[in-house]
């Protein structure tokens, strides 16, 4: 199944949000999701399929 993150594909195994953070090594704590034009909920795993759009947006600190 392919996905695109961040308007790069991803090939992914598992079809769902955690896994995709797990494969990307992402922190879901610290980030936004955005999945095909709707937020999703920081504690929400979604189911993905083949073709979704997802924008993961990271906060960063610093001053």
């Amino acid at each position: 199944m392919k996905v695109i993150v961040n308007e790069k594909e991803h090939q992914l195994t598992e079809k769902d949000l955690h896994s995709l953070f797990k494969d990307l090594k992402i922190n879901p704590e610290v980030v936004v999701v955005e999945k095909n034009g709707e937020i999703i909920p920081r504690k929400n795993n979604c189911e993905l399929k083949d073709g979704d759009r997802l924008e993961i947006i990271k906060f960063v600190g610093g001053g």
